[in-house]
């Protein structure tokens, strides 16, 4: 039978310890006839039974009770095979269950064929009885079947209840720094230091040691590079003084035709990395995003496959590090279109600075956090030390006593106002002081420098009644400004009116 059925008994045994344990959600994707074995389907029905009796209540059906149950549903002809059902019992509640989203993908497949073939079986039946119109009405039902996404009916009781989901803190893989299972990206300038940087966590990862003073929970990493050569990437692995233990791996152009770096807009190739998530939920650091898809980058359809890809290894337990640079003016951290940053969990900014004199970096994630709160910074010094006769050595240090400078402050309050402008628009400079507690020097020259770069506009008034936009939100612009001139038309209205 094995032979001869795609998904044999070892399969079908799986799937009956997965409608055993979690009987509702296994509701609209196990089916009691599809099962190829006569004990599986008397077994798959009594559980599907009990279910359905207490649709409200988590059913945990202990061994004895379906032993009870089963029993008392066999005729007498089925009770002479008893011992091979107590048997078939027990190998279902020994059955782990390691892997049940593959499980579940194969289960759909399963169910697909399973209609498939009722199909078939029913149009021949009719080309039989020459009722040959039946046959048309089987594949026409066909064709609108498909297996439900969800693994629960669609109905208010079936829904999620906040009580069913216990509470859960935020695991650091970097305390700090690196959320466990989220989709980071890290953005600047060309030369600014981001490979160093992410090479420099990927060895604190995976030898589980401090970085930068912040604890480290140890994590495998795999580093798709493929915007650094190999001459490149062991000169800094050299400079590092860093042989790589067996939780550091890499993909670029030069590890072999077939291990090639996949393109996350290529859904067939995305496959192989999502196995790679399921099973290890490593970092994954890609070495620059912009490589890794063929659409256009300001296009939000060519690059939607391509964040979906990034939440889907997410939600497999990976942590995705995506190295971007910025566009070369405006206030968007990433170049490209907005929902690129729109859709990650934190956006950091490397840039260069000074302190007394010497030149630092700067990591900073001045639009958002999910994971805390926009005033991080984490200054630090990439410093290659000379040896003579052997290769520089390479050092990144934090500056514990860095200060931002003036100039910095007043960057940050230009981002702040920026983002407060957008979200609301029409807002004026004096409601902005109010809502962000700022000065009126600091918020008139973040609007000024906004305006001068081409990202805010105004609208009428005087100074500080001035109407701030979006240089991008045309819409609310010209909506405001008809509603002003239809009321300057009107003239003002009496309260007797």
């Amino acid at each position: 039978m094995e032979s001869s059925y795609p998904w044999g008994e070892p399969f079908q045994l799986r799937l009956l310890a997965y409608q055993l344990r979690e009987p509702q959600k296994a509701l609209n994707l196990v089916e009691p006839g599809f099962f190829t074995s006569p004990m599986m389907v008397d077994i798959s029905r009594n559980i599907r039974d009990v279910f359905k009796s207490h649709p409200n209540e988590s059913i945990l059906i202990s061994k004895t009770t379906l032993k009870e149950l089963v029993k008392e549903s066999l005729g007498r002809k089925g009770r002479e095979h008893w011992p091979a059902y107590r048997r078939m019992i027990r190998r279902i509640y020994k059955t782990k269950l390691k892997d049940k989203e593959v499980l579940v993908d194969q289960a759909k497949k399963f169910v697909r064929e399973n209609r498939y073939r009722e199909a078939l079986v029913k149009a021949e039946r009719a080309v039989s009885a020459r009722k040959y119109g039946q046959v048309h009405e089987v594949f026409e039902q066909l064709k609108s079947f498909d297996v439900p996404d969800g693994l629960q009916s669609w109905e208010w009781r079936n829904l999620p209840k906040l009580s069913d989901f216990p509470p859960k803190e935020v695991l650091w893989l970097v305390d700090g720094v690196i959320p466990e299972q989220s989709a980071l990206a890290l953005s600047g300038d060309e030369g600014v230091g981001k490979t160093i940087f992410c090479l420099s966590l990927s060895r604190s990862l995976t030898e589980g040691i401090d970085f930068q003073g912040r604890r480290v929970f140890q994590t495998p990493v795999l580093y798709l590079g493929l915007d650094v050569s190999q001459v490149t990437l062991q000169s800094y692995l050299r400079a590092m003084r860093w042989e790589p233990n067996k939780y550091f791996r890499i993909l670029t152009m030069w590890t072999g035709e077939d291990k090639q770096p996949p393109m996350l807009d290529d859904a067939v190739q995305m496959e192989k990395l999502y196995a790679i998530a399921r099973e290890k939920q490593p970092v994954m650091i890609f070495d620059t995003l912009r490589d890794f898809f063929e659409g256009e980058e300001n296009s939000s359809t060519d690059t939607k496959p391509v964040l979906d890809a990034v939440r889907k290894l997410r939600s497999l337990g990976a942590t995705i590090i995506l190295i971007v640079h910025p566009p070369k003016s405006g206030n968007s951290l990433i170049r490209g279109t907005g929902n690129i940053s729109q859709k990650l969990d934190i956006p950091y900014l490397m840039a260069r600075d000074k302190w007394q004199g010497k030149d630092v970096v700067i990591l900073t994630c001045p639009k958002k956090n999910r994971f805390g709160s926009t005033h991080f910074n984490l200054a630090m010094r990439q410093l290659f030390i000379p040896i003579p006769a052997t290769d520089p050595f390479l050092l990144i240090k934090e500056v514990k006593d860095w200060k931002p400078s003036g100039n910095r402050k007043q960057q940050d309050t230009n981002v702040d106002v920026i983002q407060y402008v957008k979200d609301h628009p029409g807002t004026n400079q004096k409601q902005i002081q109010e809502a962000l507690k700022m000065g009126d020097r600091s918020v008139r020259t973040a609007l000024s420098e906004a305006k001068d770069d081409g990202i805010l506009k105004s609208v009428g008034g005087s100074r500080k009644e001035l109407r701030w936009y979006d240089v991008e939100n045309e819409d609310a612009v010209a909506k405001d400004v008809l509603v002003e001139d239809m009321v300057k038309e009107l003239g003002p209205i009496s309260k007797t009116s």
